[in-house]
């Protein structure tokens, strides 16, 4: 059974970015519009990454549609 990878997220002019650790592919660019503090951004047809900080950005939340399960990620 293959772990669960892990996500690492960045924000570069106001997009966010995501990028699995475990996998060598270029970070996935989620959201348009630039960063006003809150978002949410759509990462498949069941998950979101809301996205919360004030003034800089610090931190977001991988959430399933039924926010069963939240994951708190920091950014670096």
């Amino acid at each position: 059974m293959e772990g669960a990878g892990a996500l690492n997220f960045k924000f570069d002019n106001g997009d966010l970015y995501i990028s699995e650790t475990t996998r060598d592919s270029k970070p996935y660019k989620y959201g348009t519009s630039k960063y006003t503090g809150y978002s949410s951004y759509l990462v498949n047809s069941n998950m979101l990454v809301n996205v919360n900080s004030s003034g800089v950005p610090t931190k977001a939340a991988i959430v399933d549609a039924y926010n069963i399960n939240v994951y708190w990620l920091y950014c670096s």
